[in-house]
């Protein structure tokens, strides 16, 4: 059976609600009389919104017209970004009691200066009060101390929207909680290397738990792998490198070509699952220190854990080949693409590059089909 001709569960509905209708769980708690937290990127620490009592939800918009910040922001900036600024200005935000922007790529720090400019000219006159999480992902201890302190401030304003008291027993249950979340996701990837989930759905699972509260993801994750009802993975199977993917569309491309993505080497992938953060140790400290070193960065350096990441990725047993997704406006990403090329053809892997966006394809399909019918099923070990 291919995941064409799998029928969508209803175990699975909640996910794929959750991951279609992105702001539907902020407008629902808000009704509920629920602060709500935004945030942008991977790198803003849930864990300090869930412990001051806040909901969190990840601001993402994947599709809409971003034209409205043409004035603001460059065209040829990630779209995500354009897309974000033109939805605030419109009031889409307007559930949210604030918006955290890292300062973790260029594109997001140029987001929040034009919406601070929005403000000062009067392009906006309502919406959600904005903070800049200044971190510094440079692998020194000067910006570890600087991270730290600021991350220290965003605790205590996100305390002071909902008045509860900055202690350390709120941040270890939150901790506990998005452990579990990741527990789970790491679950989800051994299905998917025991062929038993396709890789849109498990793109689609991962997402949801960015706009669903963390117990209601947890909830809807769980229920879902326990009733083994996924789409199975079929054909060769890929793994995909290059932009962070937040949409199945290519995976959807890669499903109906006869194949399977694997594993995705960005955060809204397979590298959502790990690693946990440390129980051990002060709680303020352990959250920091994932969100500054542990999770998928472009600014990160030296990117130790990327790299290894990747080299471990091209070893598994049961990869076929690879993707490397690099559409425009990508300015960061292609930069790395030869010697990632050197890597994989090092392994004895095919590859293929991507040059088109997903979510408006005019000869991928093709392109897509021609590489998966050159490819056997898949490798064996002896």
């Amino acid at each position: 059976m291919t995941v064409a001709e799998w029928t969508p569960t209803p175990s699975f509905a909640p996910l794929q609600a959750a991951y279609t209708q992105r702001q539907a769980a902020a407008h629902a708690a808000k009704a509920r009389g629920r602060r709500v937290v935004g945030y942008m990127g991977n790198t803003v620490p849930v864990e300090l919104i869930l412990a001051a009592g806040c909901v969190p939800v990840r601001i993402a918009p994947a599709f809409g017209d971003p034209t409205a910040a043409d004035d603001a922001i460059e065209r040829f900036s990630d779209s995500d970004m354009r897309l974000a600024f033109a939805q605030y200005c419109a009031g889409e935000f307007d559930a949210l009691d604030l918006l955290v922007i890292p300062r973790s790529t260029e594109t997001q720090h140029k987001l929040y200066l034009a919406l601070r400019e929005a403000w000062r000219t009067g392009i906006v006159t309502r919406g959600p009060a904005l903070h800049l999480y200044d971190i510094l992902h440079t692998q020194r201890e000067s910006s570890r101390a600087y991270g730290l302190a600021r991350t220290g401030e965003l605790w205590q304003r996100l305390c002071s929207i909902t008045g509860a008291a900055a202690d350390d027993t709120a941040l270890r249950e939150a901790i506990g909680l998005t452990n579990h979340t990741r527990t789970l996701l790491q679950h989800l990837q051994q299905q998917r290397r025991a062929g038993s989930v396709c890789g849109s759905q498990a793109l689609v699972a991962i997402g949801a738990t960015r706009f669903l509260p963390p117990q209601e993801a947890n909830a809807a994750l769980q229920q879902w792998l326990a009733a083994h009802d996924a789409a199975p993975c079929s054909g060769p199977r890929l793994l995909v490198k290059g932009c962070p993917l937040d949409h199945e569309c290519l995976h959807l491309l890669v499903e109906a070509a006869g194949a399977c993505v694997l594993a995705e080497d960005d955060e809204w992938g397979s590298r959502a699952a790990a690693p946990l953060i440390a129980t051990d140790r002060p709680p303020l400290e352990a959250i920091f220190e994932r969100h500054w070193r542990d999770v998928p960065c472009v600014r990160q350096h030296p990117d130790t854990a990327a790299r290894a990441w990747f080299t471990q990725a091209l070893a598994d047993p049961l990869l076929d080949g690879v993707l490397f997704y690099l559409p425009p406006p990508d300015d960061i990403h292609g930069w790395d693409f030869p010697a990632q090329r050197a890597q994989v053809e090092a392994v004895g892997l095919p590859w293929l590059l991507i040059r088109e966006d997903a979510r408006t394809p005019v000869h991928l399909s093709a392109q897509l089909q021609a590489f998966i019918a050159t490819r056997p099923a898949r490798r064996t070990t002896d």
